[in-house]
């Protein structure tokens, strides 16, 4: 592989690559065999010429095996020459803790054909090379790292993160077998680093780095949970390959070219297989910036639980003819993409595997001339830097539940870009959905569109299987909902950025006109917003105050986020999404932020997504603090509608004076409460843990920290008064350091056998048989990070 010729051309589109690909491949492997026969014959049984030159140890040969024994948890070892022949060994003494560093001086390369092991980390670093050879075994507790490029002694002795530059433009090959049993594997290079062996690191992650600097993540951020590698790369014309032909095992894997390409190939040894751990989803990146990702392998990427994860593809092309991608959601970026006779196929045959992906083309439009037919659950988004085209007799369709989104503006820059659909979308044997997205300048182009009659989707605020949006890309795009509040709008882009906050006024609240609309947030972002309620300056007594003032029926606000904002009023209804909803609110999250309505004696209803619930919030969630004179709750001040598979996070607070009622979920209830839970903190003169006053239903929902603090008065674990319907199948947690209360305060009671011990809301056999656990089910009881129920769609895939 080291002398394999480089796609230097210009961004290419998805197109056939067999040719060119064979080649590779045949150049690869005479260069791997050429390799392998001349350093065979360099190399010595064992390295010589060892020297402390930080750290102290000692370095002694016993037989056919050379000892280092560090007397310093760290050491720096300069070498004439490390290399090992077949049946010989290199053993580092000493614990987990200890890290060698390995620096090789003279000219030649290090071919490791036997053994080389540590329980700590070891750094080789040979400006000549290093090659595993099919023989080599290497075996680390921590850390192991192969690489032509240098670091400096005082950064790797003050264990500060590693950068590595300079060297030389050896190559990093591995043809046998390497595992770090608890830590993390680095190939890096300028010119190539390879894989054609067997690496393992099922405690780590596994990079293969090329560029002319190489920096990598503090150790201490392995477990954080970014979607970043674990290394970053830069370039200054290496021009240099990431090449795996092998088997990689890992939490994560990349492989990074600075400028040059990317190279995952079928080969002997197995497939590339990230699994992540309990606190990170299994993760694999392909980058080549500057250069062409090449996928023709196996790749998979899951989860702790068995499911899929994500990989990344991404090159100013992409070319993907035979690859088999297992995985929740595959990423695909390139500067110029078209779908075509080989691309289609092989998307289809992934989207049938029930991997979903999105192809995107950030520079240019992107074609669809080829039919694309499927039948899994992967859903498909195509998008585009301007605009998407389905050409004429071209078909598009799906058979099973995968959902097609077309999107033009893809970087959401206003570019005018546009959907031109001049074949045919079948949908109408799928029970998936059709998203198309515009620009506010740009058209859809709807073309032959066959639907299924008997589609629904629950819990997704859907209301027809196709549905087309405007983009709000701008603030201005979103203050000018206000000009069309029955039109339908999707998020282009994540929205705010920490301080100051954004300050708009609620859309709708100034000509209190209600919202009739689609608002879809695609799954971004708005923070650090700031909602000022008109109640504040004006008389208008029956204004509301939100996001949007008033969601009206037949309106819906769906997948939003909504993170670090404050809705303020005086007297008004407020909520962060509305002050009031008589539509529908599904699958939004407020992570945290808070709600204030600052009169002291005449609050009309203050929560965390709407003041005032007279629809549906169903699958959503909040953590905001809510403080108010009136009702107040977690999700709804007043809720005489319906909240479903919904619930409020740990410590949330909600507090409030005078004579005002508070609930975890809501503050006074007259509607339908089902599913849900609350594990907020609410502190109120009148308490109750999932709703203050209950005058309508609760059932198979729960309550699990509801006023164990100071300022909780009038105090029921679910409802401090319940002249209405409380069901069996509601529970509390009654902490056993906490004083004994009531599942209802006063009004009608509910069995005291339902408020539990932690232990026994931790066991799902001892719950009612309404509630659900199976895989099917509505709850889940996730061991790793959580002994209390949730809600099954948390986990996904729901």
């Amino acid at each position: 592989m080291a002398n394999v010729t480089r796609s230097t051309a210009p961004a290419m589109r998805l197109r056939p690559f067999m040719g060119p690909l064979l080649s590779i491949c045949n150049l690869l492997a005479s260069s791997i065999c050429m390799l392998c026969a001349t350093h065979a014959l360099a190399a010595g049984p064992l390295p010589e010429g060892g020297r402390f030159i930080a750290g102290d140890g000692t370095i002694a040969t016993q037989g056919n095996t050379l000892i280092i024994t560090q007397g310093s948890d760290r050491a720096v070892i300069d070498w004439r020459n490390f290399s090992i022949g077949n049946g010989n060994t290199v053993s580092v003494n000493g614990n987990f803790f200890i890290a060698t560093l390995a620096r090789v001086n003279g000219g030649e390369r290090s071919v490791i054909d036997g053994t080389l092991k540590s329980p700590g980390q070891f750094y080789l670093i040979n400006p000549q090379g290093v090659l595993i050879g099919k023989t080599g075994v290497v075996t680390t507790g921590g850390n192991f790292v192969a690489s032509t490029l240098d670091t400096e002694n005082d950064a790797f002795m003050n264990r500060q993160t590693s950068l590595f530059s300079g060297g030389g433009n050896g190559s990093v090959i591995n043809l046998g077998t390497i595992n770090s049993t608890s830590s993390n594997v680095y190939l890096i290079s300028r010119k190539l680093a390879e894989n054609d062996g067997v690496i393992s690191a099922p405690q780590g992650t596994v990079d293969i780095a090329v560029g002319d600097q190489v920096q990598m993540k503090d150790w201490l951020l392995l477990y954080d949970p970014d979607a970043t590698p674990q290394t970053f790369v830069t370039a200054a014309g290496s021009h240099g390959d990431a090449v795996n032909k092998g088997g990689i095992h890992a939490i994560r894997i990349a492989l990074q070219s600075a400028d040059g390409n990317v190279y995952a190939l079928a080969g002997n040894s197995g497939a590339i297989r990230a699994t992540g751990t309990d606190v990170l989803d299994g993760r694999v990146w392909l980058v080549a910036d500057r250069g062409i990702a090449h996928v023709h392998a196996t790749i998979e990427a899951r989860n702790y639980t068995g499911g899929g994860a994500t990989v990344e593809a991404r090159g100013t092309a992409v070319h993907l003819d035979d690859a088999a991608v297992r995985a929740t959601q595959w990423n695909i970026t390139a500067d110029k993409l078209d779908i075509g006779p080989v691309t289609a196929p092989n998307l289809s045959r992934n989207l049938n595997n029930g991997t979903s992906i999105d192809a995107t083309a950030t520079r240019d439009d992107i074609h669809v001339t080829s039919n694309l037919r499927w039948s899994g659950v992967g859903a498909l988004t195509v998008g585009a830097a301007r605009s998407v085209s389905i050409d004429p007799d071209v078909t598009v369709a799906s058979t099973g539940a995968g959902a097609l989104t077309l999107r033009a503006d893809a970087g959401g820059f206003n570019h005018g870009g546009s959907v031109f659909n001049r074949g045919t979308l079948d949908w109408s044997a799928s029970t998936g959905s059709i998203t198309a997205l515009i620009d506010g300048g740009g058209t859809f182009t709807r073309g032959a569109v066959l639907l299924n009659p008997l589609w629904s989707a629950r819990f997704s605020g859907l209301q027809t299987q196709l549905t087309s949006y405007r983009l709000v890309n701008t603030l201005v795009d979103l203050r000018n909902i206000e000009n069309d509040m029955a039109g339908n709008y999707a998020l282009g882009r994540d929205f705010g950025s920490g301080s100051p906050k954004t300050v708009i006024d609620p859309i709708g609240g100034a000509t209190h006109t209600a919202f009739t609309g689609q608002f879809d947030g695609q799954h971004r972002v708005l923070t650090s917003f700031q909602m000022n309620g008109y109640g504040q300056n004006q008389k208008a007594s029956d204004a509301f105050t939100g996001l949007f003032a008033e969601i009206g029926a037949g309106g819906v606000v769906r997948n939003l986020r909504m993170d670090g904002s404050e809705a303020l009023t005086v007297s008004t209804p407020v909520g962060l999404i509305a002050g009031r909803n008589a539509g529908t609110i599904s699958n939004v999250a407020v992570s945290t932020g808070s709600v204030t309505a600052q009169d002291p004696f005449f609050g009309k209803g203050a929560g965390g997504l709407a003041g005032i619930n007279d629809g549906v919030i169903e699958r959503s969630s909040s953590g905001a603090a809510v403080t108010g004179a009136g009702p107040i709750g977690g999700l709804a001040g007043i809720n005489s509608g319906t909240i479903v598979q919904s619930y409020v996070t740990y410590g949330t607070r909600l507090l409030a004076a005078g004579g005002a009622r508070g609930g975890g979920l809501a503050g006074v209830n007259r509607g339908n409460i089902a599913q849900s839970y609350s594990r907020g903190d609410v502190q109120t003169p009148y308490t109750g843990g999932l709703v203050s006053l209950n005058e309508g239903t609760i059932s198979q929902s729960y309550a699990s920290d509801s006023g164990g603090a100071a300022g909780a008065r009038n105090l029921g674990r679910v409802a401090s008064t319940n002249n209405g319907t409380i069901a069996n199948d509601v529970y509390w947690y009654n902490a056993e350091y906490l004083a004994q209360s009531p599942g209802v305060f006063t009004g009608t009671q509910i069995p005291a056998a339902n408020g539990r011990t932690f232990e026994q809301l931790s066991d799902p056999t001892a719950f009612a048989s309404s509630w659900n656990f199976g895989p099917d089910g509505t709850w889940a009881m996730p061991t790793t990070y959580s002994t209390l129920p949730i809600l099954r769609w948390q986990l996904g895939g729901q």
